[in-house]
């Protein structure tokens, strides 16, 4: 046996064993199957493990907020003290500083009834432009091992697993809508895990808003409560979309057309090309966000003089 025609047949034991795994996916392919449910267990155990987050860090919060309060009025106090400024003028700087810390402090003693609802404001308009009511990591990869495996069926049907060129250019199709799908996955479970961070953890960057000094990093955070919600819409937007080419690809009818020369991959080649483009279009929100949200400045560092 020639060498070209050992490595065909180890081919298409791959093939068939690959098959073999793929197949009871797209055998219920009734929308998306039941996933293993590890990507959404993830986001579960960081959602679940961000409630006690925030009832340990509000309090550090609220007495950072406070010492730091404290630093800016002895420090503005300083350089009123050293000023040439009348009393009306000082009067009036101690009144702004004072109403703008107690604007602060009451954004970060209400946290839980305020800032939440920007994100998951964002949220609910992208489930309402899409009509999608969650966004499952799990269910998305799902439908990448549904593809895949209807892919491989029909190369099975096809009787060409014998075939060196046709058996490896298939096997690299549902290889990369595998990892097409595999990173959209991933990005989904990132994007939720940040929104527990931020939703949570993120209230001890609010604390530093009570100094100009640190300012800047309570400013961040809230640009970047923007970004996330701002992230999570544009995905709501691109999956529930990429939900409903993912339906009709997994029902396409992947048998290979047969022609003189050779077998034609064209509906694999074009469904691997689409998950690619969905790929792309997701993994480009956080950098749309990111341009967005830093358009804003809320320049309390400035306000704090």
């Amino acid at each position: 046996m020639s060498r070209r025609r050992r490595l065909a047949t180890s081919l298409a034991v791959f093939a068939a064993v690959a098959a073999a795994a793929l197949l009871p996916a797209a055998a219920g392919a009734q929308g998306p199957p039941s996933p293993d449910n590890i990507l959404d267990g993830v986001v579960r155990g960081y959602t679940d493990a961000s409630n006690g987050w925030l009832e340990r860090i509000f309090p550090l919060a609220q007495r950072l907020f406070a010492l730091l309060a404290t630093l800016e009025f002895a420090v503005s106090g300083i350089f009123w003290a050293v000023g040439r400024e009348g009393l009306d003028a000082v009067a009036a700087a101690l009144l702004r500083k004072f109403m703008l810390l107690s604007f602060l402090f009451a954004l970060l003693w209400e946290f839980p009834l305020w800032l939440p609802y920007v994100a998951r404001g964002f949220e609910a308009a992208g489930q309402t432009a899409s009509g999608t009511g969650t966004v499952n990591p799990s269910a998305v990869f799902d439908y990448g091992l549904t593809i895949a495996g209807h892919i491989l069926a029909a190369i099975g049907d096809a009787g060409i697993l014998t075939d060196f060129s046709g058996t490896l250019l298939g096997e690299m199709i549902c290889l990369v809508i595998l990892l097409a799908y595999s990173l959209i996955a991933v990005q989904i479970c990132l994007t939720l895990c940040e929104v527990s961070f931020v939703l949570t953890g993120g209230v001890l960057f609010l604390g530093f808003a009570g100094f100009r000094g640190t300012a800047a990093f309570a400013e961040g955070y809230l640009l970047f409560l923007f970004q996330i919600g701002i992230k999570v819409y544009l995905l709501y937007l691109l999956v529930g979309v990429g939900t409903n080419l993912s339906r009709q690809w997994a029902d396409i009818d992947f048998r290979l057309i047969q022609t003189p020369q050779a077998p034609s991959f064209a509906p694999q080649l074009a469904v691997m090309t689409g998950a690619l483009v969905l790929c792309l279009l997701v993994w480009r929100t956080g950098g749309i966000a990111n341009k967005i949200a830093h358009v804003a400045s809320f320049r309390l560092g400035e306000a704090l003089r």
